[in-house]
């Protein structure tokens, strides 16, 4: 289990109730006891409870009541009826008000554990459903591939940090790949076992982000309708990324601050601290040391999340890696995409190893796959590429000023016309103001494919 569950034991025999404690505790369960209705509705009010373990007589109360409260405050919380006296009809009134199960004392206590076990595996499967929609990014781990040295560098730190539990700063642009570095972090750490979950700072509204990473109690603020664990808690014996750092709101600074250092998080509306027990990574794409020497991020919040920097170079600073890259985005998505693409033209290679790539791999990737949906034959080239990755500010101005004659400036302007057609002689044809059969005899001339 990555989250231990919670379990309420209610029962007016402080004997049988304070016996069955024990066993649960040895198996690693969190047990709350309560031994009357008006106790089991007071922890209910004030913890998060996975399961409730009634005995059906309860002084003047049943465990029907129980059952009602339950359900009725927290919805995702499953029901066990004891009872030594029972039968059908109660048995089928508590499954009708959403009792898990109903058993009988005494209790096989091998048959309960496993009852429960089942229900701890259920919890888990549905709290990775959860984190699984949450995710906001699935990159490729194609970020590895190539020989720059400050690709390198970064792999290097990475293995030397990633079997300690220090915070990680991973700094760098859009799409450099934060997000797979600090998933590769996860999985070569001592919690690669537990939840890797990750939050994007800037996409929560700054009236929530408090509920979304610690958790929140019931009726703690308008619209908090059920007791709810955050971020932090999900990650339990794995890893949380805080994605986009640097936009967290200066208001909620302090409390992460506060978290990190003392290592125990307290949910909206509660008064009750739990030990924090995740691996905690960080990514930015903004210059935090600027931002805290602005005054625009807490400097105390800076220097304890930089323990561990880690600096991810853009694409356009690796520039021999391109076409590597190239090339594994295109064995990635060929199949996918029901294509046969197996090369990339000399020329289609050349234009994408000079383009400056502003959205950098993810835009590399965005890049190939339209060229691939695009190209019918067996070589992706230079006109099945986007016609913006020729016309960058500046570019045009390069190439003509190279240029030492005006046939060569003629040949550049054609090869530039037809990749904006995307091979289409006709259009090209249209744009250049001569006759198909003219630009026919350029391009045999010229050897323009």
């Amino acid at each position: 289990m990555n989250v231990p569950m919670t379990i309420l034991l209610v029962d007016d025999d402080r004997a049988v109730a304070k016996s069955l404690n024990l066993h649960l505790s040895h198996m690693g369960y969190d047990t709350l006891l309560a031994y009357s209705y008006e106790e089991a509705c007071r922890a209910i009010d004030n913890n998060l409870i996975d399961l409730v373990l009634s005995d059906l007589c309860i002084g003047v109360h049943s465990g029907i009541d129980v059952i009602r409260y339950a359900r009725q405050e927290q919805k995702d919380c499953e029901v066990f009826i004891i009872t030594a006296h029972g039968n059908l009809e109660t048995a089928i009134e508590a499954m009708k008000l959403g009792a898990r199960d109903y058993l009988l004392k005494p209790l096989n206590i091998d048959e309960l554990l496993l009852k429960i076990a089942n229900i701890a595996k259920d919890k888990d499967l549905s709290r990775t459903v959860e984190l699984l929609r949450r995710e906001i990014d699935d990159p490729s781990a194609g970020i590895f591939l190539g020989e720059d040295p400050q690709m390198k560098e970064a792999l290097r730190l990475i293995h030397q940090v990633s079997d300690t539990d220090a915070p990680v700063l991973l700094e760098g642009a859009s799409g450099t790949g934060k997000n797979v570095f600090a998933r590769y972090i996860h999985a070569l750490s001592p919690r690669r076992g537990g939840s890797f979950v990750s939050v994007n700072c800037a996409a929560l509204p700054e009236t929530l982000i408090e509920s979304e990473l610690f958790g929140h109690r019931k009726g703690s603020f308008t619209g908090a309708v059920d007791n709810r664990r955050g971020l932090f808690e999900q990650a339990a014996g794995g890893s949380i990324l805080l994605d986009e750092i640097s936009e967290m709101p200066t208001s909620s600074q302090p409390k992460l601050l506060h978290v990190l250092e003392q290592q125990r998080i307290r949910r909206v509306g509660d008064d009750r601290e739990i030990p924090l027990d995740c691996r905690v990574l960080i990514s930015t794409n903004r210059n935090l040391a600027e931002l805290t020497a602005k005054g625009s991020f807490r400097q105390d919040l800076y220097y304890r999340i930089a323990v561990f920097r880690i600096a991810l170079p853009a694409l356009r600073e690796r520039a021999g890696d391109i076409v590597p890259l190239a090339y594994h985005f295109l064995a990635k998505h060929v199949e996918a995409m029901r294509r046969e693409v197996k090369s990339i033209s000399t020329e289609a290679e050349q234009i994408l190893a000079s383009y400056s790539y502003p959205g950098n791999i993810r835009e590399l990737e965005n890049i190939i796959q339209r060229a691939i949906i695009l190209c019918d034959e067996n070589t992706l080239r230079a006109g099945h590429l986007p016609m913006h990755l020729t016309e960058e500010p500046g570019r045009e101005r390069a190439e003509v000023s190279a240029l030492s004659s005006i046939e060569e400036m003629e040949v550049a302007h054609i090869r530039r016309v037809l990749r904006h057609c995307e091979g289409n002689v006709m259009r090209t044809a249209k744009i250049l103001g001569i006759a198909r059969s003219s630009l026919w005899r350029k391009m045999k001339r010229y050897e323009i494919n």
